[in-house]
Parts: structure tokens; sequence; C-alpha cells
């Protein structure tokens, strides 16, 4: 289990490279307070789910198996305000799942938590569910999407 709210500049870069490297035998990941913020540089840098990317560096050829156990990968990310600032979460997800399904590394059950605070817009949701079926299709077992509106609808 991990607590994404951490300062996401070098810190996640830092753990992928010193410890998930070393997490071979992980099955089940938890990630909790999912941040996705958006700088102009690479997003994958700066954000949790960068620890699973098996070609995290530009050009590289040989993919690094960053948990290559991994089975079940759980999220929270909460959505603060009506405008998608962080909609760049389910699109760099299945970005990153479909990399390691590329190179052997098959992810059997996704769960996506958390939600939006106040009733996302109707575009939203329907990307969001053209992009849920794409996820079906890269997860080898199952998808569960448990994210909930907690108060209004859209």
């Amino acid at each position: 289990r991990i607590d994404a709210r951490v300062n996401p500049m070098a810190w996640w870069h830092t753990f992928r490279d010193l410890v998930a490297s070393r997490m071979a035998a992980v099955h089940t990941l938890v990630i909790d307070n999912l941040s996705w913020l958006a700088p102009r540089v690479k997003i994958g840098l700066y954000n949790a789910l960068s620890i699973i990317d098996p070609y995290y560096l530009e050009g590289e050829e040989t993919p690094t198996v960053p948990l290559p156990a991994l089975h079940t990968l759980i999220t929270t990310t909460w959505v603060t305000g009506r405008k998608s600032r962080k909609r760049p979460s389910l699109i760099y997800l299945l970005a990153l799942l479909m990399k390691r399904k590329n190179a052997g590394i098959t992810l059997h059950t996704l769960r996506l938590q958390g939600g939006w605070m106040t009733g996302p817009e109707p575009w939203n949701m329907s990307m969001d569910r053209e992009i849920m079926r794409r996820l079906s299709d890269v997860v080898v077992g199952k998808v569960v999407d448990d994210r909930r509106v907690l108060k209004g609808s859209p």
C-alpha cells in the first residue's frame, strides 16, 4: 500500500529505480490518493503509477520489469472540481498497462476507487466509458470500477 500524497517531483523516480525494481514478489499494489499533476514535462515521471512502467526511459528497447509478479492493482483518485484536470489518469493508466502487456507482463485485476466530489460532465463520462472498454481489453481478468460521485449527479 502506497500513499501517493508525497512530493511527486523526484520521489517517484527514485522509488521506481531503487525500490520497485527490487519488489519482485509483490502481487497486489494499492495506490491511495493518486495525484495526477500534469506538468509540462513527461507526465510519467511525476506520479505514482510510473513505478509500473516497463519502458520509463525514453527510447529504451529492453524493458526493465518493475513489479513483475503484480497481479492486482488498486488505485484511489478523487477529482475535486468539475473541470477534468485529472483526466490524464485513465489515459496514462491505459498506456502503462498496454506497455506491460506488450512486454509480456499481464495484470489480472484492476480496481478503480475514489471518484468525483460533484458529478462529472457528461462528455467526461462518455470518454471514461471508452477508456474503460479499452482497459477491459488489456487486463487479463477483470476491471472493477468502484468510483462514485459523493454529491450531485452528472
